[in-house]
């Protein structure tokens, strides 16, 4: 090959490649404004969603007066929310105090009725000590009137000038006995004794 040869054939080649520069240039051109465009939306979408609150270190960058006015503005309602939360504690602590003194007041109120109960126990065990004796003397006796004849026990007991003791005799005898035994007495003294033994109004 020539000089001349070689020449062209070295001009053909430049010539191919610029025509190749020049058509892979505007592809490069078109690629780089598409990923632009994605970077650019990417970012506006991040912006505006407050994704990791980038929106809020972009504006504390750019306006660092209005991210300390939001962040007094939130400090501000967190102190709002906790004085509210603390006035509602309080309120709450209030109700279970008086809660609390009223059951403290029921509890004295019962202690005291328990031992107003325990003292008449103790009365009536007392007076049932006491009377237990009385009782079964009169059972003993009404048991001795139920066994005599009704017209001797009738003439014994209207001689007796204690009232009370008679009813006592006659109401622990079966009702048939102590009907015969009043039968057979004078007439007023069986009224009387009768008249003391219905039920008082």
């Amino acid at each position: 090959m020539n000089k001349t040869q070689t020449s062209k054939a070295s001009i053909e080649k430049s010539q191919q490649g610029r025509s190749a520069a020049k058509k892979s240039k505007p592809t490069a051109l078109i690629v780089f404004v598409i990923l632009l465009f994605i970077l650019v939306s990417a970012g506006v979408v991040v912006f505006m969603l407050n994704i990791g609150n980038f929106r809020d270190s972009i504006l504390a960058v750019v306006s660092p007066e209005t991210a300390i006015e939001e962040e007094i503005s939130e400090q501000e309602s967190l102190e709002a929310q906790i004085r509210d939360e603390i006035i509602r504690l309080n309120e709450k602590e209030d109700e279970l105090n008086t809660r609390d003194s009223q059951l403290n007041l029921r509890e004295n109120e019962l202690n005291a009725r328990e031992e107003e109960l325990n003292v008449k126990i103790q009365e009536t065990l007392a007076l049932e000590q006491r009377l237990s004796p009385q009782v079964e003397s009169v059972l003993r006796i009404s048991e001795m009137y139920k066994n005599m004849e009704s017209e001797q026990a009738a003439l014994i007991l209207s001689e007796m000038e204690n009232k009370e003791q008679i009813i006592l005799v006659l109401k622990n005898m079966d009702e048939e006995t102590s009907g015969e035994i009043i039968g057979l007495m004078e007439p007023e003294i069986a009224a009387r004794l009768i008249e003391r033994m219905m039920p008082q109004e």
